[in-house]
């Protein structure tokens, strides 16, 4: 659904930028636009790449034929994925996965 969203911001924008329908209030076109500096489509592009593996990992783990042992490789490669996106201090991983194991 969030790629679809994303796939859409050509067409989302130019509706935001040549329409005056009252629908569209000015808060919500500054952010399609991208114009009060938020970084709405920048922080969307994020949000899909750190659910992207957690999503295929959780549609691995509920196949038919899965076993109970995957699930350490499958957070394991989860947590290599996250890292690969060099997120910096937006999210520590190893603490997520300290709590995930812990739990």
């Amino acid at each position: 659904m969030l790629q679809s969203v994303f796939e859409g911001k050509q067409v989302l924008t130019r509706f935001a930028s040549s329409t005056d329908d009252l629908s569209l209030n000015n808060d919500n076109r500054a952010i399609i636009l991208d114009t009060n500096g938020i970084g709405f489509w920048n922080n969307l592009k994020i949000v899909i790449n750190i659910l992207e593996p957690i999503i295929q990992s959780i549609k691995l783990l509920e196949k038919d034929n899965s076993n109970i042992s995957e699930v350490p490789v499958v957070f394991n490669s989860i947590k290599n994925r996250v890292q690969e996106l060099n997120l910096g201090d937006l999210i520590d991983i190893n603490e997520v996965y300290k709590k995930l194991v812990e739990n």
